[in-house]
């Protein structure tokens, strides 16, 4: 049978039914089952809050059998912690982008957080998001600034609640980053595609503010060299979409028609340069390109795409995000020190070493 919209099931049973509520249950419902004061239940439900354990465990019991979730926003306005972590990115036309929200998600619950995410406009403006912070006493920010504009990076800066930057490190350098070891990352792929025997390489990348983007090409750039292989160019994109890798790709190889292997700064932009090389062009990967992505994004498995690509330890950033995070919130924002994961290369069909 359906639940009733607007009614509340409660875990207390009659035989093996259940008993629909017809209202929200309240504190007041959890202290009157356990037999215990209103506050007791508050106190239960506090982190660090003095209560027995015999209260606790009365109170835990009671508010299972009933259903019963304390009220986090509610809290928050007597001063306590609300648990709410905002969570600030863009870009989700980049399947990055969603992979990293999940890991936060998924880890942030784990420290019974919440996230909440927050993305700029259509406009990208970030300033009408970003008064849902305050609006809901949100705790702290995880800023996913490897997605945002250097411009919306910078407003995120000046909500004055503690914070943790990944992609992008603070110009001020008042709060810790985590990030990838970009410039490794460009050295990865640079040393695969010439061992694979690539000489004509070029470099897709994303937006020109993009620091991430940026010290990726330098990488590959200043690897390639110390090869005594000179890149034939590269293309900045406003996005890291897979419309830009395709576009990108076409005018790069009109330009340079004996380009042999490309690095895209992301795996989005190498799945599109990768089906305008074959479409338009009719190349075939890795015969006559060789294609290197960065993310490792699940798509890049794919029968269709097969894609080598330098795989950003997603799960190892979001620890260190929460590692940063907690120490922010008991320590202080002067505490928290940035950090850099190294990547590494995952060799598959597009590249003849795969």
């Amino acid at each position: 049978m359906d639940r009733p919209t607007g009614t509340v099931w409660s875990g207390q049973g009659r035989g093996d039914r259940l008993v629909m509520q017809d209202k929200r249950i309240t504190s007041d419902d959890v202290a009157r089952l356990a037999g215990v004061s209103r506050s007791a239940v508050s106190r239960t439900f506090t982190p660090g809050a003095s209560v027995s354990e015999t209260t606790r465990n009365s109170v835990i019991a009671a508010a299972r059998k009933l259903g019963y979730r304390p009220n986090a926003l509610a809290r928050s306005l007597t001063g306590q912690q609300s648990g709410l972590v905002a969570v600030v990115m863009a870009e989700f036309a980049n399947p990055y982008e969603s992979q990293v929200f999940y890991a936060l998600t998924q880890a942030l619950q784990k420290l019974d957080k919440v996230s909440m995410l927050v993305t700029p406009d259509e406009s990208g403006d970030i300033n009408n998001s970003l008064q849902l912070v305050g609006a809901y006493q949100v705790d702290s920010a995880i800023i996913a600034a490897g997605s945002l504009s250097l411009q919306a990076t910078q407003i995120c800066l000046t909500m004055g609640i503690p914070s943790v930057l990944m992609g992008r490190d603070d110009p001020f350098g008042k709060i810790c980053s985590v990030q990838t070891d970009n410039r490794m990352a460009g050295r990865l792929a640079a040393e695969h595609l010439t061992a694979c025997g690539a000489r004509r390489p070029a470099y897709i990348g994303g937006r020109p503010d993009g620091q991430a983007s940026q010290e990726r090409k330098d990488g590959f750039f200043d690897s390639l060299r110390s090869q005594g292989v000179e890149p034939l160019g590269h293309c900045d994109n406003p996005d890291y979409s897979y419309q830009s890798g395709y576009q990108s790709a076409l005018t790069l190889m009109q330009r340079r028609p004996d380009i042999d292997s490309l690095f895209c700064a992301c795996d989005a932009l190498a799945f599109g340069a990768m089906d305008a090389v074959r479409q338009q062009l009719g190349r075939k990967t890795p015969q006559d390109i060789q294609f290197v992505g960065a993310d490792n994004v699940p798509m890049a498995e794919w029968p269709g795409y097969q894609l080598t690509t330098i795989s950003q330890p997603v799960d190892l950033l979001a620890q260190a995000v929460m590692e940063n995070l907690e120490i922010i919130l008991t320590q202080g924002q002067a505490m928290a020190r940035s950090r850099r994961v190294a990547p590494w290369l995952v060799s598959r069909a597009t590249t003849k070493c795969g």
